[in-house]
């Protein structure tokens, strides 16, 4: 938005904007984040995906020399690091051992 004069407006503050005292207003980001155990569940099973694309690029890849096995391989590498990444960063257990 923009006056008539072109300068930006600054952005207005009101009473919706504002917390009150002692309470934190929820951010679309934080909204958004799933619960501990939810969020496990998800990346459990993006390892086992990501773990069987690799796997099947591999497949591909020991019968024929193919650029799609090569790409599974690769990706599904890739991914699979990413996946074990963020189960790690999870923290630890309530419940060790």
């Amino acid at each position: 938005m923009s006056t008539p004069a072109g300068r930006p407006r600054a952005r207005e503050r009101g009473s919706a904007g504002a917390a009150a005292p002692g309470k934190s207003t929820p951010t679309a980001t934080s909204a958004s984040r799933s619960t501990g155990p939810e969020r496990e569940r998800r990346l459990r099973i993006a390892i086992a995906a990501t773990a069987l694309v690799a796997t099947a690029g591999l497949g591909i890849v020991g019968t024929t020399a193919s650029t799609l096995g090569s790409a599974l391989v690769l990706l599904g590498t890739g991914a699979l690091m990413y996946a074990i990444h963020r189960f790690g960063r999870l923290g630890p257990d309530a419940d060790p051992l």
